[in-house]
């Protein structure tokens, strides 16, 4: 692997890091208001978040997040029709 001379660590790592900082400033604003959606309804929750998905029109089908170990919220946003736009969450899968 590529290493960085500068701070002993790799480039790949250092490349990744530049991208996730770009990434946050350029939605820092939906970041805080999705942060303070979820604090008011989850304050401890809130303090624990690394990590946002946001979708525009995505379609989903049934399935198991295997990657998804951890608690998470969702929302949906916008004019549904009724019987569908909405989230349907399986509380416990196994």
């Amino acid at each position: 692997e590529e290493r960085d001379a500068g701070n002993g660590g790799s480039a790949k790592a250092g490349r990744k890091a530049h991208y996730a900082a770009e990434k946050l400033r350029k939605w820092e604003r939906l970041w805080t208001l999705a942060l303070q959606a979820l604090e008011s309804i989850d304050p401890n929750f809130a303090t624990k978040v690394d990590q946002l998905a946001v979708t525009k029109g995505f379609r989903g089908s049934p399935h198991i997040d295997k990657q998804n170990t951890g608690a998470f919220y969702g929302l949906a946003l916008g004019d549904f029709d009724d019987g569908g736009g909405g989230i349907c969450v399986e509380v416990d899968a196994w």
